[in-house]
């Protein structure tokens, strides 16, 4: 009964939406309990859960307020965004030059009429817009409690172990279901931390070599090669938000390396479906087409939040079988 309780909770997180408050909340809660772990071998400090949940803290304020500053002295600065503006406003031209005529005609003929069209877009698709922003506040909401659960939960609780709790208390059957899940999230985890290291490694290739080498550097390509480490963090989606700031920044050189770009942020994006088969299959015990298959599976039944939750539902569904001697 306590793996269909579970199950139950999985299927609720991923119909109520509630995948970005489960995602923040276990990393915190893994990497609390990690640090406290460590603490507890290396040094004398007295409560070692309240520390690590101290130091999280800081680290997640001290990389917000780093990105922040450096996004106010980049704005303050305004030069380099300007010159983007303008390389932005020259593709324009260069675009309508070489598209027939017919589909010229569609093209912004300057970043003015561009902004023109956005704002009109805008006036008409309010609701819209608004509903967008509404669930933006509420993604941000839940992240945030879903931080706050993990760490409460670092600091209140104690590591369960798989196998250790008496089969007979309902309590101790739950914890050993979390304990799978804890182990099967940990192991996805660091299986995407390695995806993304290669998708920064090819991109950067590109942006920082391939690029120069045949005359055409992209402006701010060393912040664009950090933010593909971030965005890739996140399955799939971090990959899409990356490669589309890419080609947007693309425009600047002109069609062709846009059109070059983007081909080859495509072939990164397939890559990164093979990559997530392979390396997280790897880490947990199955076969590619298999968590292919249930990618594919997941996102036709729950959208995005489904594609991001599959590798660590089948992980925790292989998990328990192998506990149960099923496998």
């Amino acid at each position: 009964m306590a793996i269909a309780v579970a199950s139950l909770a999985i299927i609720a997180v991923l119909a109520l939406h509630l995948t970005v408050a489960l995602i923040p909340g276990m990393l915190v809660y893994i990497g609390g309990r990690r640090l406290t772990e460590w603490m507890q071998h290396h040094s004398h400090l007295r409560h070692p859960a309240v520390w690590s949940v101290a130091i999280l803290i800081a680290l997640i304020v001290g990389a917000g307020s780093v990105v922040v500053e450096r996004a106010a002295e980049s704005a303050a600065a305004g030069a380099g965004y300007q010159g983007l503006v303008e390389q932005m406003a020259a593709a324009l031209d260069e675009l309508r030059t070489m598209l027939p005529p017919w589909l010229a005609t569609h093209v912004p003929e300057s970043l003015a009429e561009l902004r023109t069209a956005a704002v009109t877009w805008l006036r008409d698709h309010a609701v819209q817009v608004r509903l967008w922003g509404q669930n933006t506040l509420r993604g941000a909401t839940y992240l945030l409690v879903g931080m706050v659960i993990g760490a409460l939960a670092v600091v209140q609780t104690r590591p369960a172990e798989a196998g250790n709790t008496p089969p007979t208390s309902w309590v101790g059957a739950l914890m050993e279901r979390f304990a799978l899940f804890e182990q099967s999230f940990g192991a996805v985890v660091f299986a995407q931390l390695r995806i993304a290291t290669v998708n920064t490694v090819l991109t950067g290739i590109y942006l920082l070599a391939v690029l120069p080498a045949i005359g055409a550097p992209l402006p701010l390509a060393f912040t664009l090669v950090a933010f593909t480490f971030v965005a890739s963090l996140i399955p799939v989606a971090g990959n899409l938000l990356s490669n589309t700031v890419i080609v947007v920044v693309s425009l600047t050189q002109g069609l062709w390396i846009t059109a070059l770009s983007l081909g080859f942020l495509v072939v990164i994006h397939k890559l990164e479906y093979l990559l997530n088969a392979h390396i997280v299959g790897s880490r947990i015990g199955t076969k590619a087409f298999e968590l292919l298959a249930m990618m594919l599976l997941f996102e036709a039944m729950f959208g995005l939040a489904g594609l991001v939750m599959a590798p660590i539902v089948y992980a925790y569904a292989k998990a328990e079988l192998r506990t149960a001697g099923w496998i």
